[in-house]
Parts: structure tokens; C-alpha cells; sequence
């Protein structure tokens, strides 16, 4: 609003002047400290101990987690592998796992062992070969 000299008065609706902040009143200090919240009381349950007849002890409390040493960490791709991908049958299921060497020592030791149950059996019952 101008007067009747021609200079400018401020509206009472300004709101420039009325929101201005006195920096000259304001303190360094710290604004208080809020109190800390109380947890709510949590009683502890009894840890109970055990022990075997050999003598091993341990508690019903569990351990605490322990941080996995990074040498433990295994980093390949899991899955099925290549020549795993294309099986159709148990054979070849069995054929992947079982090689020829085993299969054949396998057989080796299985015919000794009916020789020598043989032998024995021959020599328990002679009437009966």
C-alpha cells in the first residue's frame, strides 16, 4: 500500500517479515538429547546343561553364529553338469557314476570271495559235492 508521500509500506500480510529468523539469538549449543527408549524387560530363559554317559556336555542354548571363513566359501555353478544333462535311462545314470574299473574290480572281488566260500563250504561237506 502506498501513503499519500508515494513511499511503500509493508502489508501486515507479508509474511517475508514476520518469518524471518534472528540469527543473533540462536546458540551453538546442542539441542537436548532425547531420552532413549527402555527396551521391554526380556527375562533370559535357563540355560540348561546336558551330558552323555561319555561324558560330552552341551546346552539348550543355541551357539552364536559365527562369521563363514571366506577359504569355506565355495564359488562354482551348481546344477546338473554337462554330461549329466542328456541321461534317459538308469543305466546310463548308473554308467555315469560306476566306471568300467570299478565294475570289473567289483567283479574280481565277488568271484573271490565265492571261491573261497566255496572252498570252504567243499571242505565242511565232503559227501556232498
Amino acid at each position: 500500500d502506498e501513503s499519500d508521500d508515494g513511499t511503500v509500506e509493508k502489508d501486515s500480510g507479508d509474511e517475508s517479515d514476520e518469518n524471518s529468523v534472528d540469527t543473533e539469538s540462536m546458540s551453538d549449543e546442542e539441542p537436548p538429547r532425547r531420552r532413549a527408549k527402555r527396551k521391554p524387560q526380556v527375562k533370559p530363559t535357563p540355560v540348561k546343561i546336558f551330558s552323555s554317559k561319555s561324558g560330552r556336555q552341551w546346552t539348550s542354548k543355541e551357539l552364536p553364529k559365527k562369521k563363514v571363513p571366506i577359504a569355506n566359501i565355495l564359488r562354482q555353478r551348481t546344477g546338473v553338469g554337462r554330461p549329466a544333462a542328456d541321461i534317459q535311462t538308469l543305466k546310463e545314470a548308473f554308467q555315469l557314476l560306476i566306471t568300467q574299473e570299478m565294475v570289473l574290480l567289483l567283479v574280481k572281488e565277488t568271484n573271490r570271495r565265492a571261491h573261497l566260500l566255496l572252498e570252504r563250504w567243499s571242505e565242511e561237506n565232503p559227501d556232498e559235492k
